[in-house]
């Protein structure tokens, strides 16, 4: 994925109330993640990311699992 910045290019990426403000948050997490070093972490702060309806139809798994599964 292509973002402004270089793959691989920090140890850390955060974003404080962004995602509910994206047209398509998983690939600006793709993106996000994409700019990680190995071994980088990621620290998002949402103050409620998905909706009820898509955690109803995630068979209520919670938002953690969610993520986790995006960056692996």
């Amino acid at each position: 994925m292509a973002g402004p910045v270089e793959p691989g290019s920090f140890d850390l990426v955060t974003a404080r109330a962004v995602l509910h403000h994206v047209a398509d948050p998983e690939k600006a997490i793709a993106n996000l993640v994409a700019s990680l070093r190995p071994g980088g972490a990621i620290l998002l702060i949402e103050p409620d990311f998905l909706p009820v309806t898509d955690r109803r139809a995630a068979g209520g798994a919670c938002v953690l699992e969610w993520l986790a599964c995006m960056v692996t």
